[in-house]
């Protein structure tokens, strides 16, 4: 067997496979109890692909937290040969997810959503995983821990993928999704999510290794899970400060202080009597109205199928058959757990993934600068404008300029020769000033009386015309030549 198909093998078999059987299970009750050849084969490769995803984040979850064993057995990064190699190993077998995807649904209506939900739930794994991360490396005191820490990363980091994801991906297989029943989905997941996560903070601490499979070490990572921020909660100063100094460190003295507290505490109890409240509150939750649904006692599969991960998939399942109608989910708004909110969860929301991650990466960082006085020699990143500038673009605007300067140029030119400018030009037949301050001289009138009629009295003077009528001023208008010139009867300027 190669190191790849091994890597699978091990890293998804052993567990209850809760979130794959939920897709077919959802599928099933959502068709009316039943689903045919070609939609069980789709469904149960969702579901496999389910447990793809939870097996590559178990991968990396166990490296981050130092665990020595999942499901019975060593953990994957701790088998022989393997070490930090798993870190890529988790890479290979998330990419998987989407190569099956392309594979097998890239004609499906639903291809595109079938990406963005795993392509969003990595996502906010990672920002629940990150959360979650910060107190196991004790950038969050145990002193910090509040239900919303604890909250945000139940619902990013378990709920998300565990319960929405399985029930979400066969709404939209079906062709049956709405921001409505979507929105409903996702608040149940969340209840779930909760009951799911506190049961396992539990039982890391009060669980039986041989049962559980899993040595528990939440005290030794500084986990903020339900007993450590129940503790806080009913704590005097003094068991406080205790478990202050005492959590999170890797002392066994230390470990069994910290356990000695929560049965002081009588966290045990605690536990019994809160999830039993969660849990009936869940039911009452998802209870479905007498007469809405037909009611089953288990899925009838065809046990003769196997799944490509494990056959024990298919066996029956009671998981959330309760949870739907086959057409339409119940919802009771009046029965929302309480604990399946927050106000730092709604924020998120609010202000979405990418301004969340930007917003905790920027505490991170403050955080960081403000808690320790040490010189860290390196590298900074800082940004620097820079103006590209394409000089190619610049002819057009200086062709322009050029030209606009070359054509004053040559209107000068053609004025200056034409005359219009000076007291030479001939022009000021345009104007009556001239004629105000100057007026005409008689010269002109009999030159253009010759010119223009050829008409003389006896004597062989010109004969005088009279413009009588404003066509005979124009006609003549049209053909005069008309300047400032000295006159020889008078001395001074007139119109020529």
């Amino acid at each position: 067997m190669s190191a790849s198909a091994l890597c699978l093998t091990e890293t998804t078999s052993g567990g209850g496979l809760l979130r794959g059987r939920t897709v077919l299970d959802a599928a099933w009750i959502l068709n009316g109890y039943t689903l045919t050849e070609r939609q069980t084969e789709d469904l149960m490769t969702l579901g496999c692909l389910t447990e793809l995803f939870n097996a590559a984040y178990c991968v990396w979850d166990d490296i981050m937290d130092g665990s020595a064993t999942r499901r019975n057995k060593p953990c994957w990064y701790r088998r022989e040969g393997v070490g930090l190699t798993a870190i890529n190993d988790g890479c290979l077998i998330r990419s998987a997810i989407y190569v099956v995807l392309k594979e097998r649904f890239r004609d499906h209506p639903a291809y595109q959503d079938f990406v963005e939900l795993f392509s969003e739930t990595a996502l906010r794994t990672e920002m629940g995983q990150l959360l979650d991360t910060m107190a196991s490396t004790h950038a969050l005191k145990v002193n910090q821990f509040t239900w919303d820490h604890y909250e945000y990363i139940v619902e990013n980091k378990t709920s998300n993928y565990t319960y929405y994801v399985p029930m979400a991906l066969p709404i939209l297989y079906l062709g049956i999704a709405s921001s409505k029943r979507l929105s409903e989905v996702y608040k149940a997941a969340m209840t779930l999510g909760l009951i799911f996560q506190a049961r396992d903070d539990f039982l890391d601490v009060y669980g039986d290794f041989r049962i559980t499979g899993k040595i528990g070490t939440d005290i030794q990572e500084n986990k903020c899970n339900w007993l450590s921020v129940t503790a806080l909660k009913y704590s005097n100063d003094e068991q406080r400060k205790l478990l202050e100094t005492c959590y999170g460190t890797e002392k066994n003295s230390d470990i069994v202080k910290v356990k000695a507290l929560f049965d002081q505490l009588d966290l045990a109890e605690k536990f019994r009597c809160c999830d039993q409240r969660v849990m009936g509150e869940a039911h009452d939750l998802f209870r479905v109205p007498p007469g809405s649904t037909k009611r089953c006692t288990s899925p009838r599969y065809d046990t003769t199928r196997t799944w490509s991960i494990n056959p024990s998939f298919m066996e029956g399942s009671n998981t959330i058959r309760w949870l739907f109608d086959y057409t339409s989910l119940t919802w009771n708004e009046s029965k929302v757990s309480a604990y399946a909110t927050s106000d730092t969860i709604q924020k998120v929301i609010q202000l979405g993934l990418e301004s969340s991650v930007q917003r905790i990466a920027a505490s991170i960082t403050k955080g960081l600068r403000d808690r320790s006085n040490e010189t860290a020699i390196g590298s900074v990143l800082v940004n620097e404008s820079y103006v590209y500038v394409s000089w190619s673009w610049i002819w057009p605007p200086v062709i322009v300029l050029a030209l606009t300067v070359l054509f004053l140029i040559l209107t000068v030119s053609a004025s200056r020769n034409d005359g219009s400018l000076g007291l030479e030009g001939n022009l000021w037949k345009n104007s009556t000033l001239p004629v105000l301050y100057h007026g005409l001289d008689e010269m002109e009138i009999h030159d253009q009386n010759e010119d223009s009629s050829g008409d003389h009295d006896r004597n062989g003077t010109p004969e005088e015309v009279q413009y009588m009528t404003l066509s005979q001023m124009e006609k003549a208008a049209e053909s005069a030549t008309v300047q400032l010139e000295l006159s020889p009867q008078t001395g001074r300027l007139m119109l020529r």
